[in-house]
């Protein structure tokens, strides 16, 4: 991450009190990420036995539900009823949070566009069961699958948590290179606290200015707990880099 702007600030809650902001789908630079649109494939029956239990889930009488699976039985049938129904899919989607990881801390590409030029930082999580286990919300991970084609999710499925899996784990195939995971929060976007401990050490980088270390080692002293400090450096004569202590 940059630790410049308001970038510093969230960098000091990050080390200090564990807290993560989780981003909804629409705030990520990859415009066709997370926006895998369903598919409307399916029998009459399963079609409608969608919505009528998606009507009676809702607490409708029986006579307003019947009114109700026939208006959307037949919307889905119709261009601009399923392009309605797709966007309600993702403004539902939406209301997850996601923070992204990376399993590579000396990774080139990912030091260079994300850390703005070599100059930022790497924070680590422990993602031991350990502290797993602590997270208080209801949450899901995902080891980010890459491809070139996008997966088919049936419209009839979107609540199974295979189809979220699919729509939010699922990345072009120019993205493999960030070996990413996901933790998901469903139902919860912005800043979360994630268990103390967690956040277990700090990486600086090849252009980290001495000012920003120098807040860097603050940080680590305010939060109190063991928090290693580290820092990537390119092997002699290599492009290739590698952490190690500061």
């Amino acid at each position: 991450m940059s630790v410049s702007g308001e970038r510093m600030e969230w960098a000091r809650k990050l080390i200090v009190d564990s807290t993560l902001f989780f981003a909804p789908p629409s705030f990520f630079n990859d415009p066709l990420d997370c926006r895998i649109p369903p598919t409307f494939d399916g029998s009459a029956l399963e079609i409608e036995s969608y919505w009528r239990r998606s009507a009676q889930e809702s607490g409708q009488r029986a006579r307003e539900y019947k009114q109700r699976v026939r208006e959307m039985v037949r919307l889905c049938k119709t261009p601009a009823g399923r392009t309605q129904l797709t966007g309600r899919f993702f403004s539902a989607l939406n209301q997850h949070g996601i923070a992204c990881f990376s399993m590579d801390p000396a990774n080139m590409l990912m030091w260079s566009y994300y850390a703005r030029g070599h100059s930022g930082i790497v924070v680590r999580f422990n993602m031991s069961l350990d502290y797993v286990v602590l997270i208080n919300r209801k949450h899901f991970f995902l080891d980010v699958n890459y491809t070139d084609d996008f997966p088919t999710v049936p419209y009839y499925e979107e609540d199974s948590v295979e189809a979220k899996r699919k729509i939010l784990g699922t990345k072009a195939t120019a993205w493999r290179h960030e070996q990413e995971w996901r933790i998901v929060l469903v139902g919860k976007t912005g800043d979360f606290r994630l268990p103390r401990g967690m956040v277990d050490g700090v990486i600086l980088g090849l252009r980290t200015p001495d000012d920003v270390e120098g807040k860097v080692r603050d940080w680590i002293r305010e939060a109190n707990r063991p928090i290693d400090l580290m820092r990537v450096r390119h092997r002699e004569r290599s492009f290739t880099l590698e952490v190690g202590p500061v």
